[in-house]
């Protein structure tokens, strides 16, 4: 991440200070000429104005807490960071909200106050449209547009799924792949596949996303564990995985 600004935090700090114009394009400018780069950060921008960012010219002091958050996604080397949809950007949620609510709240005059509240929603609506319709960085539509039928279907039977899933002991200490760990998340111990640690079981689907791996990485991370000789299949169909570590 410091590449662009250097080496170490300190590093990057010093390079702020001493060259503030420079890096503030680097907020805006695909800086390290990225194939898919381009206007990933301006449409990122126009996404939180539109969402409520612009309240920042009525209280500017929250903008001293958004200001490592927009360092982290935009000086970052991987432009997939920069995306609305990329990392970082759900820590501007609660920020926001808590501000644009106190910002609204502190307005003396009611009919202003109900404007400006219209226009954030209007805002926010817009914004989310625009996520859900259309982006310059891919986005997996079918996981974000609730209005459509392909948000609620699987290519597989999910029913099926969830009876499985059940079966994992409550206190099992278990490796899943992202789409399953909000099912299995209510436990002491729970793991974001590849990420395996001291997990007992690891579930996954090779009809589901391979985030955080490219889909190369992933068929070799399970058929690593397919092959290996601490890992039983406790239960196996053609879409869908659970194994158990062998006791040794």
């Amino acid at each position: 991440m410091y590449s662009v600004l250097g080496k170490t935090p300190l590093d990057a700090l010093i390079n702020i200070v001493l060259h503030p114009i420079e890096n503030f394009k680097i907020m805006f400018i695909n800086h390290n000429n990225s194939l898919f780069g381009d206007y990933v950060k301006i449409e990122t921008h126009i996404i939180l104005l539109l969402s409520g960012v612009f309240m920042l010219f009525i209280k500017p002091q929250y903008l001293l807490i958004l200001i490592p958050i927009y360092g982290q996604k935009f000086f970052h080397d991987n432009y997939l960071m920069w995306s609305v949809g990329g990392q970082y950007s759900i820590e501007f949620a609660p920020i926001m909200a808590i501000w644009i609510f106190t910002v609204i709240s502190e307005f003396k005059n009611i009919k202003l106050k109900n404007i400006i509240a219209i226009i954030v929603l209007i805002g926010c609506l817009a914004s989310t449209i625009r996520i859900m319709d259309h982006t310059v960085f891919f986005t997996n539509k079918s996981a974000i547009r609730f209005y459509k039928e392909a948000h609620y279907k699987r290519n597989y039977d999910v029913k099926n799924v969830h009876n499985q899933l059940s079966l994992i002991p409550k206190n099992a200490k278990v490796s899943a792949q992202t789409v399953f760990v909000p099912h299995l998340a209510l436990r002491n111990n729970i793991y974001q596949f590849p990420i395996i640690k001291d997990a007992e079981y690891v579930v996954f689907s090779t009809k589901e996303s391979s985030y955080p791996l490219n889909e190369s990485d992933f068929f070799k991370e399970i058929n690593m564990l397919l092959n290996s000789e601490i890992w039983e299949t406790k239960y196996k169909n053609e879409h869908f995985t659970i194994l158990k570590k062998i006791c040794l």
